[in-house]
């Protein structure tokens, strides 16, 4: 048989590869999406393993004073911290007695010792504070969240 007068074996065979080629490429195009989504999945890590630009952001977001629906104190009452538990953090404050309410939350509290991102964010969709949420997408998306 010569190779230069095609037959259908040849034919099919064509084919067949280029099936194939197509296949590995779309296994190899969704692993690597797997890869990349199992990567980049921050959902699970603990608040105070962030890198220090974002919780300095979520701190200054959340440690304004303005309105007491949208900050800190509707964080802490999310956990079920009642009026006495968050006005003793909150005089501790007015006294400077601590740097931050919220760094006392998630450094201090009992209740936010294993607080991880993913909670953070569902817990900014209840309150509800979206434009912090949009920032910390963004800081996903440029890959700020964690140092290095």
């Amino acid at each position: 048989m010569s190779l230069l007068c095609p037959n259908k074996y040849t034919y099919s065979w064509t084919l067949f590869s280029h099936f194939l080629n197509q296949i590995k490429t779309l296994f190899f195009f969704f692993a690597a999406a797997g890869a990349s989504a199992a990567f980049h999945d921050y959902d699970h890590i603990p608040l105070t393993e962030l890198s220090h630009v974002v919780i300095n952001y979520v701190q200054d977001s959340l440690d304004c004073c303005h309105s007491s629906q949208l900050n800190w104190e509707q964080l802490a009452h999310l956990h079920g911290w009642n009026f006495g538990m968050i006005n003793k953090i909150k005089l501790k404050w007015q006294k400077r007695v601590i740097e931050s309410p919220f760094l006392e939350l998630i450094q201090n509290s009992h209740e936010f010792q294993n607080y991880t991102y993913g909670q953070l964010k569902e817990d900014l969709e209840k309150i509800p504070r979206k434009d912090i949420l949009e920032k910390l997408r963004d800081y996903e998306e440029k890959g700020k969240l964690l140092v290095g």
